[in-house]
């Protein structure tokens, strides 16, 4: 647990750091200050491949201070509902490059029925449960100011995927095979981010 904060903290620096490097004329003012204007709070529409709110997913960013928010949502995925919470480091007054740093948790589903056929052409009935995993998300993303103050952005990255192994139950006397735990392994929450976005100024 303690590596992990020291790698959080880390990984917050650095984008920070990276962020002044882009932008020469970064501020270390808050934001509102900076540009003499309030910072809204944003309704985020987004979706992709490993997004951090799913295949299609609905939240809220809310600015804290300088140039730091707090993102969460939810949405759907593959693997049933994604729950996401987590930082971000941009400046939306303006186009430009931003970072993010969160945790996705998918509770998984229950009962899963599914009709499966073998290499032999045999069927067979599987009752499979997806169980809860998560991914640890690092983000950069670029985004675009509207009218409005509202925001479209591209995203992406990497989700490292959470620890456990263990990310299915079969609930009958059936199996999978390897091709088919390969694909669950595929699908499960973790890999190259690839998403776009668009936030409203609320």
């Amino acid at each position: 647990m303690k590596s992990l904060l020291i790698f959080l903290f880390g990984f917050l620096c650095l984008s920070e750091l990276a962020f002044s490097q882009f932008d020469a004329n970064y501020s270390k003012k808050p934001i509102d200050q900076a540009n003499n204007e309030p910072v809204p709070i944003y309704l985020n529409f987004s979706g992709g491949f490993d997004n951090h709110a799913g295949l299609l997913g609905i939240g809220f960013s809310v600015p804290i201070y300088d140039l730091l928010g707090i993102r969460a949502g939810i949405g759907i995925g593959a693997w049933g509902l994604k729950y996401n919470a987590g930082l971000r480091l941009s400046d939306l007054s303006r186009n430009g490059w931003g970072f993010g740093l969160g945790y996705s948790y998918c509770p998984g589903i229950d009962e899963l029925n599914l009709t499966l056929t073998d290499d032999s052409g045999d069927t067979r009935f599987v009752d499979l449960a997806l169980l809860p995993c998560g991914s640890l998300n690092l983000s950069a993303n670029y985004h675009w100011v509207l009218s409005d103050q509202n925001v479209f952005y591209l995203e992406t990255g990497y989700a490292i995927k959470s620890s456990n192994s263990n990310i299915y139950r079969v609930n009958n006397n059936n199996s999978l095979t390897a091709e088919e735990e390969g694909f669950l392994e595929f699908i499960r929450p973790g890999g190259i981010i690839i998403a776009l976005g668009f936030q409203v100024a609320l």
